[in-house]
């Protein structure tokens, strides 16, 4: 791995993205043995990360700069709780002068330690342009923004798993930490109900393909593992023939179609608030994380596109917000 002088080289800069907050590169031709042990936590999911980046970060061609064969990891908390708010900061120190060998990583969690291994990735440059200088570099960061989101938009037309992976892979290159998985619009319901099962049943064609609730499992590990949040997202009151199905079986109320979509009725016996509360608290706890979000995409602001209820937006939210209650997890309803 070879660390350059400046950054505005272009053939001799690593191309950070994102730019770290502060970046201090001292001319060099710095490698990484490819025997290079890591002095870290023993917990599994940055030892996983560890194995990711092993490759990425060692080099084979020969040098005569300095060799670093230890990269030495600390976190403040080892904690895997992962949350909107988790501490992502994170500071990388090279000097040769105090010890040639030694990478040192200080990170508040070890989130932000895969961070300080993907910001390393990317500093391969050719080492051929660089001279023998005595290397030293130091680099500390932390996320701008606390939400740092891709949405994929399974509501309309099936993603398939491997194809989010993929996607998951390339957010974590780009320290990104949530993915919004917008998984009920108007064309369908993407992910299997136990509780409602004819949500996806029916699902055929271009239409056709759905998760499965070890799906989602599987999407959620595999995100975690990378420090990426998944966010469920079910569109409601409007955007909502997700339910059709249900509306067939008496477990959904419709309102009259004005010509923008029926939304849903807010009828006298209750059915669709409270079939929409069991869908949300059912997903809730399959995601069990600390945003739900609700959409509340293209819907009425008050009472006079039908009078029927709950295709009104502030009536919708508030009949929903009384499910937070019903999972201690879920500290927020989002749209």
């Amino acid at each position: 791995m070879a660390l350059a002088s400046s950054i505005g080289a272009s053939n001799t800069t690593p191309k950070f993205w994102p730019l770290p907050a502060e970046v201090k590169l001292g001319l060099n031709d710095l490698q990484i043995s490819p025997t290079v042990t890591f002095e870290a936590p023993d917990v599994a999911r940055l030892s996983n990360a560890i194995e990711r980046y092993t490759p990425l970060l060692i080099t084979t061609s020969s040098s005569n700069g300095y060799v670093v064969d230890t990269i030495k990891i600390t976190v403040t908390s080892d904690s895997l709780d992962l949350l909107f708010s988790t501490d992502s900061s994170y500071s990388i120190h090279y000097d040769s002068a105090q010890n040639e060998t030694v990478i040192a990583i200080d990170a508040g969690t070890i989130y932000g330690a895969m961070y300080a291994l993907e910001t390393i990735s990317q500093m391969r440059v050719d080492p051929a342009a660089l001279s023998n200088a005595s290397p030293a570099f130091s680099i500390a960061d932390k996320p701008k923004y606390n939400h740092r989101a891709f949405m994929a938009d399974t509501g309309r037309r099936f993603i398939p798993l491997s194809t989010i992976k993929t996607n998951i892979d390339a957010m974590a290159a780009n320290k990104m930490n949530v993915l919004h998985l917008h998984f009920a619009d108007w064309c369908r319901f993407a992910i299997e109900s136990k509780l409602f099962p004819e949500l996806t049943s029916g699902l055929v064609g271009d239409q056709g393909g759905f998760y499965t609730q070890d799906d989602i499992k599987n999407m959620i590990t595999y995100a975690n593992d990378r420090g990426i949040v998944v966010m469920p997202e079910v569109d409601m009151p409007s955007h909502s023939g997700w339910a059709f199905p249900l509306n067939a079986t008496g477990k959904m109320e419709y309102c009259p179609d004005t010509g923008v979509g029926p939304g849903f009725m807010n009828d006298a016996d209750q059915v669709s608030l409270n079939t929409l509360k069991a869908v949300t608290l059912e997903m809730a706890e399959l995601f069990n994380t600390d945003l739900f979000h609700i959409g509340a995409d293209e819907t009425a602001g008050n009472d006079k596109v039908t009078g029927c209820g709950l295709e009104v937006s502030e009536r919708s939210e508030r009949a929903l917000m009384k499910t937070r209650s019903m999972n201690p997890r879920n500290d927020h309803i989002l749209n």
